[in-house]
């Protein structure tokens, strides 16, 4: 059965990190200016990019292999942790050889933003990065073995000091900023900005420390025995699929915005990114119904507990899209303003994207628990590559037809999925026959 609990202790860490998230850049904005905003969002797209790449597909292999094999946990965190920290080393280094090339031989145009003024940032998040990768494995291993208390409790609690405190620091450095000369505020601006880095960096330190503590203090039941376990991290076909597959479901998620750059210009695109920022953080739920959902599916494979799943995923879908869809009007005048009322037809389309999301989530969290992850891969690279193909030879270029396109991505991947699990159901009913006979 569905722990609503446990879902709901997963959606505070989202809607708590996505709110504090915000808070901070609107902070940093009024204190210290655009250009400071420009010089952090620079940092922290590059601290989340740096992520990204030595997350390596962990996130959604971690938690189904503690869910298969709760006593080999303590060796599957340490290879973890052993392989992150490879792949972070591996891309610093490759980094710095492209930083060495652009400033000694030729310029590269992805790097313009290294500066005086971002180098410190940049430095910072890059160590950020590697922290937060630490307390990412922790975070996937105890979602896995369904500590989803533990996880809330240390995310939220460390999230709340971090970030306040890194807005509280920020504020009080403000006072006693003077008035200098031009080189002088830019390098104060420069110091300033680097305090609430600084302390996020600190809040993920924290974070690790609390989760190993807990980790600890577990019972002996997830504690590791002597004998190893074929995990094989980091650079085996098996492992790569899930590799692919996260970046995939990335391009996925914003396959219409990436459609509209190619293809059309800047007011359409600012269309479809407005309406589509409240499908965004609608998002949450689906995502956070994956992650409860895949640990329970490894230890439930019956189509019944899918059935039960189904229901559940499809009631609130179909309730959160109605609900946006009728109140498509009051949300853009809230959000946007009354000059933007012309936008709620588009929300109203975009708002079955939640209900096609929520179904394809548990779908593919079941699918995952069924070691079909090739199949799930190679789906969502089929409807992304047939999606990218029919897009731009139809031109695709207004904020109507990408979100109709991207309705159709969806509708398609849900098919596929659904496709695979009713032919798993008679395989899994053909077997109990041949069985019985």
């Amino acid at each position: 059965m569905l722990s609503l609990q446990s879902l709901g202790a997963v959606l505070s860490v989202h809607i708590g990190t996505l709110l504090a998230g915000a808070l901070l850049p609107i902070a940093m904005t009024r204190w210290l200016g655009t250009e400071a905003l420009g010089i952090f969002t620079v940092a922290s797209s590059f601290g989340l990019l740096l992520l990204t790449v030595i997350d390596w597909g962990y996130e959604t292999r971690l938690p189904l292999l503690a869910a298969a094999a709760p006593t080999h946990c303590n060796l599957i965190l340490a290879e973890a942790h052993s392989a992150k920290t490879r792949l972070w080393f591996v891309t610093m280094l490759c980094i710095g050889l492209a930083m060495f090339v652009h400033s000694a031989i030729v310029p590269i145009p992805v790097l313009r933003f290294v500066s005086f003024e971002t180098l410190a940032p940049l430095t910072l998040y890059a160590v950020w990065a590697v922290v937060r990768s630490r307390t990412m494995t922790y975070s996937a291993i105890l979602r896995g073995l369904q500590q989803f208390h533990i996880v809330a409790q240390v995310e939220n609690g460390a999230t709340v000091v971090s970030y306040g405190a890194a807005m509280i620091a920020m504020a009080v450095a403000m006072q006693y900023t003077v008035t200098l000369d031009a080189i002088a505020e830019r390098a104060v601006m420069v110091i300033i900005l680097c305090i609430p880095i600084l302390w996020l960096l600190i809040g993920e330190v924290g974070k690790s420390i609390a989760f190993q503590r807990f980790w600890r203090s577990l019972s002996s039941a997830h504690r590791t025995p002597c004998e190893a376990v074929q995990t094989k991290f980091p650079l085996s076909w098996e492992h790569s699929v899930f590799v692919m597959m996260q970046v995939i479901s990335l391009v996925q998620s914003r396959a219409g915005m990436y459609l509209l750059m190619i293809s059309s210009g800047a007011t359409e695109l600012g269309m479809f990114s407005a309406v589509m920022r409240f499908i965004i953080v609608l998002r949450l739920f689906p995502g956070a119904l994956f992650q409860v959902l895949l640990p329970k599916f490894v230890q439930h494979r019956e189509h019944r507990f899918l059935a039960k799943a189904l229901v559940f995923a499809g009631g609130v879908g179909c309730l959160g899209s109605v609900a946006v869809m009728y109140g498509a009007e009051w949300c853009i005048r809230i959000v946007y303003g009354v000059a933007f009322a012309h936008l709620t037809p588009l929300l109203q389309w975009a708002s079955w994207l939640f209900c096609l999301q929520t179904i394809g989530q548990v779908l593919e969290s079941y699918l995952l628990a069924w070691q079909q992850e090739s199949f799930v891969h190679w789906s969502l690279f089929a409807c992304v590559s047939c999606f990218a193909i029919a897009g731009y030879s139809m031109s695709v270029t207004t904020a109507w037809s990408a979100i109709i396109a991207s309705l159709v991505l969806e509708a398609g991947i849900v098919i596929l999925f659904l496709g695979k699990v009713v032919a798993l159901g008679m395989q899994r009913n053909c077997a109990m026959h041949e069985k019985i006979v």
